[in-house]
């Protein structure tokens, strides 16, 4: 029989990987290196953009992927592989830039297909948080092409020993990640020119209310079940702040779990984002929506990418 201590809902807001002093502890001192057998390929999907790449040879193929399903900051990271099996713990480790510290983190399990076990971060970032609040002009979200280019490798683990994947400069590649994800303002009906240059962008306020709304409608068979997923949620807010529009993709794939985000979105209440004059304009909001069942059985259902 299955038991399960608890199941959470999360709405990530972000969870930030960034540069900083590391002690030598932070630093891991056994890298176990696997070189790219492939190039980056980069997938523009109908909802997402996907950049990927395979990394080591015959049995030892692991993957890398990086998506995005619209202009952010912020990005989902998957690896796998079959020696994810020897690193993976509850809480392990995860890092960019691993000589700038090696930062504990909570990633979510998947299976690939192909590949094996492996685990989904959702909603990093690289670069310190920008803590400035007296911008007059902003500029469409972006993942940040300095620090990409600072990036060496991509380094999983756990205490002094990690999985380090010798990505290289990531600057390019994420450049074209970019460039897709831009793409979808103009395929989401928005007006591409405001959204060059703006003030505010749209602001949840009641996220915590809605997200207990959705909460409730996980299903006693889907928890019995053990059904983790990710599911990637974009909505169109109009210049009053309401919800006219909202679009789920999977991240992840399970038996039967399907979510009921979009149907709660209609009780979500947003400050509408700001054009370059202060007046309120008609934009977009990306999250993601992870159902993540903790203290489940080693039986339970992972969810498949």
């Amino acid at each position: 029989m299955k038991s399960f201590r608890a199941f959470l809902l999360c709405i990530a807001t972000g969870s930030l990987i960034w540069g900083g002093a590391a002690s030598a502890d932070d630093i891991p001192d056994k890298l176990e290196r696997l070189e790219p057998s492939t190039d980056w390929n980069i997938e523009f999907g109908e909802k997402t953009c996907r950049l990927a790449r395979i990394f080591g040879e015959g049995e030892n193929k692991h993957i890398l992927i990086v998506e995005q399903s619209g202009p952010s900051e912020l990005f989902t990271l998957t690896i796998a592989g079959p020696e994810m099996k020897k690193y993976r713990q509850i809480i392990t480790r995860l890092a960019l830039k691993p000589d700038e510290g090696f930062p504990q983190t909570y990633g979510d399990p998947a299976e690939v297909v192909g590949y094996g076990p492996g685990e989904v971060f959702t909603s990093l970032k690289i670069g310190k948080p920008d803590e400035s609040t007296d911008r007059e002009l902003r500029v469409l979200p972006h993942i940040d092409l300095d620090e990409a280019a600072k990036i060496e490798r991509v380094v999983y683990g756990h205490g002094g020993s990690a999985l380090s994947f010798e990505t290289g400069d990531m600057s390019a590649p994420f450049q074209a990640l970019n460039v897709c994800a831009a793409d979808f303002v103009r395929a989401w009906g928005l007006d591409e020119e405001k959204h060059r240059s703006f003030k505010k962008m749209a602001v949840w306020k009641n996220d915590g209310d809605v997200a207990k709304l959705i909460q409730k409608k996980y299903t006693r068979a889907a928890l019995k079940r053990g059904e983790q997923a990710i599911f990637r949620m974009r909505v169109i807010v109009e210049t009053d702040g309401s919800v006219s529009g909202c679009m789920l993709a999977d991240a992840t794939q399970t038996e039967r779990l399907e979510s009921n985000a979009c149907d709660e979105m209609a009780k979500a209440e947003f400050a509408p984002a700001l054009d370059k004059e202060g007046n309120p304009m008609r934009s977009f909001y990306l999250t993601n929506i992870i159902y993540r069942i903790f203290g489940a059985s080693a039986d339970g259902t992972r969810p498949r990418l």
